[in-house]
Order: C-alpha cells, then sequence, then structure tokens
C-alpha cells in the first residue's frame, strides 16, 4: 500500500475529547465523499494503523481528519501531536457511496462519515429531502453540532441516551422511536457507528420493512 507522508496544518477541539487534524493533501490524492484511509503511527517502539474517515470537501486542498481520543492506542497518540509535526497515511478505501436521499442514522464518531458527504450535498445545494438521526451519551458530545444544524435544520434528530436535553430525545434508538420519527422506510439507509450498534439499527429496519438492498452501513 502506497503511503504518503504529510504535515499537520491545523488542529481544533471539537468536543472535549475530539479533535479536528487538518493536513496536506498529497499532489493526485484522490477521494470520494465517505472515503476512509488509513493512519500510520510509528513511534520507533511501536507501529500502529488504523482507519478514519476523510472529512474535507473532494476540492479543498487538505484533507481533515476528525478523531476522538481513546486511552491508549493511536488515538491517544495522535492527539498529542502538534502543528507542524507529520503523520503517514495511505491512499483513501471507500467506505460510504450516496445512493440518494435517504436516512443517516449514526452514533457517536460515526456520524465522521456522513460530515463530508452532507457538506458536498450542501456545495451542490442537495442536502434537502435527507435526513440525520444522530445518538450521543450527552450534548457535548455531539461534533459539529452548529454545521450540522445549518446544513439539515429540522433534519437532524438528536438523541442523547446520558443527558436529557430539551427538544431532544432521551434514551437509546429503539423502533418504536423509528417508526415515529420516519414515514417512508422505502428509501435508502445509511448506519454508522459502533458495530452493535450498526447490527441493531440494521435489525430494526429489516424489522419495520426496508428491503436490505437499501441499507448501507
Amino acid at each position: 500500500m502506497k503511503e504518503y507522508r504529510v504535515k499537520i496544518l491545523k488542529i481544533e477541539q471539537i468536543t472535549p475529547n475530539v479533535k479536528s487534524f487538518m493536513v496536506e493533501r498529497p499532489k493526485h490524492y484522490s477521494f470520494t465523499p465517505g472515503s476512509h484511509t488509513h493512519i500510520i503511527f510509528d513511534d520507533g517502539i511501536k507501529k500502529d494503523r488504523h482507519p478514519f474517515t476523510i472529512c474535507s470537501l473532494g476540492k479543498a486542498d487538505y484533507l481533515e481528519f476528525i478523531i476522538k481520543e481513546y486511552s491508549g492506542g493511536i488515538t491517544e497518540a495522535l492527539h498529542k501531536l502538534k502543528v507542524g509535526e507529520e503523520i503517514t497515511i495511505e491512499k483513501s478505501e471507500n467506505q460510504f457511496k450516496y445512493k440518494g436521499k435517504g436516512i443517516f442514522i449514526a452514533a457517536g464518531t460515526g456520524v465522521t462519515p456522513f460530515i463530508c458527504m452532507f457538506r458536498e450535498l450542501r456545495d451542490r445545494n442537495e442536502v434537502e429531502g435527507n435526513k440525520l438521526i444522530l445518538s450521543n451519551k450527552k450534548a457535548d458530545d455531539v461534533i459539529l453540532r452548529k454545521e450540522l444544524k445549518n446544513m439539515l435544520d429540522d433534519d437532524l434528530i438528536l438523541t442523547f441516551t446520558k443527558q436529557k436535553v430539551r427538544g431532544c430525545h432521551f434514551g437509546r434508538i429503539d423502533a418504536e422511536f423509528l417508526k415515529e420519527k420516519i414515514k417512508d422506510f422505502n428509501q435508502y439507509f445509511y448506519i454508522c457507528g459502533p458495530k452493535i450498534f450498526v447490527l441493531q439499527v440494521k435489525k430494526m429496519l429489516i424489522n419495520l420493512g426496508v428491503d436490505v438492498e437499501r441499507i448501507f452501513d
């Protein structure tokens, strides 16, 4: 797999434990909305390789990664880096491909593949008709809440499992919640998040009559 050494151009704190890393975009580096690449971190003692979504627009001259810090491993190491330092990335790989208007369902950092997709749709003035259902533990955990709200308006539905927030659903996503929020199950569905979350939501959608061919995870 071809590797690229890129410099960190900018770092922003997005939530208490999530940062945005903007890095150089290698010449002729291509990707499509919903793609990811692997970041390789080698501190001379241990080499770690992990996939991360590319969140920047396809026309941007930089690559953006939105990364949550977990104790130990590559994310903790990445969160210690400073502007001007370098990381190693590989070529992009397709994860999600936009098939058409539909319902996007995500938990936590599972929203990152959808961020680039919505940004591209906004760039083409084609966001309308899509809906995002986003689950987090608490309000402070929502990644790019203001930007998502500006893009989706009332089609952004937030649900929290550990905090009651006015105007938002409290509790886990279940079949009753999906029936309440989704009027048409004959459309495309995109799911991303922890493996168990994806499996449970996919099963609920199928039980509600969604054709498995219209579910992308």
